[in-house]
This record gives C-alpha cells, sequence and structure tokens, in this order.
C-alpha cells in the first residue's frame, strides 16, 4: 500500500476530516488530499507528525513488511493517552511521565524478583 493510501485509510478509519487531520498537522487540507492522492509527498518531518498523530511507527506508515501492527493495535490505551497528554500543561506532561517511569522501574523489580 501506497503512503498516500494508508494516510487515507488511517484518517477514514478513524472519521477524521482531511481539514482536521491538517490542522493537527500543520499543513493544509489540500496538502493531505495531494498526499493522499500520491501528488505530493510528505517531507520527513511531517511524516513524523503524521505517524506520531496517528500512533502508528514511521514504518508503518510508510508500510514496511517487517512492521505488523501498529502501536494502536499493541496498546490502544496507551495512544489515547498520549493524545490526552498533548493537551495538558508541559510541567503536569512531566510530572506524568515520572510517575509512569517508577512505575514501570517498580514492575521491572517485582519481575526480577518473581525470576528468582
Amino acid at each position: 500500500m501506497l503512503l498516500g493510501e494508508k494516510i487515507k485509510e488511517l484518517r477514514e478509519n478513524r472519521n477524521i476530516s482531511q481539514k482536521e487531520l491538517g490542522e493537527s498537522i500543520g499543513v493544509s487540507d489540500v496538502m493531505i488530499s495531494m498526499y493522499e492522492q500520491g501528488k505530493k509527498n510528505p517531507s520527513l518531518p511531517t511524516i513524523r507528525k503524521i505517524s506520531e498523530y496517528f500512533g502508528v511507527t514511521i514504518d508503518a506508515l510508510l508500510g514496511s513488511k517487517n512492521t505488523l501492527s501498529t502501536l494502536e493495535e499493541e496498546m490502544p490505551e496507551g495512544v489515547t493517552l498520549l493524545r490526552r497528554m498533548k493537551n495538558i500543561s508541559p510541567e503536569a506532561r512531566r510530572k506524568m511521565i515520572q510517575i509512569a517511569n517508577a512505575l514501570l522501574e517498580q514492575e521491572e523489580k517485582e519481575m526480577k524478583e518473581r525470576e528468582k
């Protein structure tokens, strides 16, 4: 599947308009249409923004055969949380990341203890 087709599929599967996607990643809806039709290719920074917006890897977006699942398929609640985090203050985001890292470290420690 070509990049433009993948963008269109992701957008339509989530009922997102070209305008909404464009506003979210900083390009016009006309440009989104051109990407989807294969008339223009997005720059690497724009590809990165699109992949982050949809919660997929760049490999998945570009159709790499090595990537079989997207982040959203693997952990949809994580993608939802990340989308919500973009609307909070940088300080609140920093605190949430600290809390998540502390929980992960504790879980890793407990897993090592169980393995003994």
